[in-house]
């Protein structure tokens, strides 16, 4: 498990989204989270303490589809552990940038404002 933070999130987002709409349930800021290489977004599920302290603030931790040496990876390694030969742009890259950049777009078109969404992750 990973462990949280005591990290004001309210005090963060209190004032900058108070006299915002959202049409997604009065979402008014987004976290979406990248697990690691061979992890899942159930395992990151502690900083949906975020959204339980700030209920403006949807978190999101998607899984990776792709598999690569049987774990669950967000694109194709040539290598694991990574190595020096390992291509600057391994198969798959492409299409979850593509994936992701389409979920925030779903998101803002929800009504978060996009100066407003954080994109985080772990590893890979």
């Amino acid at each position: 498990k990973h462990h949280g933070s005591d990290l004001d999130f309210a005090g963060l987002f209190r004032h900058s989204v108070s006299n915002l709409e959202s049409r997604w349930n009065g979402v008014m800021a987004a976290v979406v989270w990248l697990h690691g290489y061979g992890d899942d977004g159930d395992s990151w599920e502690e900083i949906d303490a975020v959204q339980a302290k700030v209920p403006i603030v949807k978190v999101l931790h998607p899984d990776a589809a792709t598999e690569c040496g049987g774990e669950p990876s967000w694109f194709k390694l040539r290598e694991i552990p990574i190595g020096p030969r390992e291509p600057d742009n391994p198969a798959g890259l492409d299409d979850i940038v593509s994936k992701i950049h389409q979920k925030l777009d779903d998101l803002i078109d929800d009504g978060v404002p996009a100066d407003k969404i954080v994109l985080g992750g772990f590893s890979q």
